[in-house]
């Protein structure tokens, strides 16, 4: 078990990019301004900081490129990292 100090507003589990990025499933896990992938074991060896609120997630090739993404959304704002884009429905 592992505490995640930002708290965790949303979860997926899968494999991040084509597998070589670990060998192994992890659960990506989107809180206060960041995202954690934690390994069955609880090692962390996914973290980046979002710069807002996660309210959803999903690994998924979203580009088709054969490597899975974290898609994410969060208040008003839909990003894609794989593209660096995002799209925002708030005005």
């Amino acid at each position: 078990m592992q505490d995640v100090a930002d708290g965790v507003n949303a979860i997926s589990v899968g494999y991040l990019g084509s597998g070589k990025v670990t060998d192994r499933p992890l659960a990506i896990v989107g809180g206060n301004c960041s995202l954690q992938g934690f390994d069955k074991e609880g090692n962390d060896p996914f973290w980046t900081v979002t710069g807002d609120n996660v309210t959803s997630l999903t690994m998924m090739d979203y580009n088709g490129d054969g490597k899975n993404e974290v898609c994410r959304t969060s208040p008003c704002l839909i990003y894609f990292p794989s593209l660096h884009a995002s799209s925002s429905s708030c005005s």
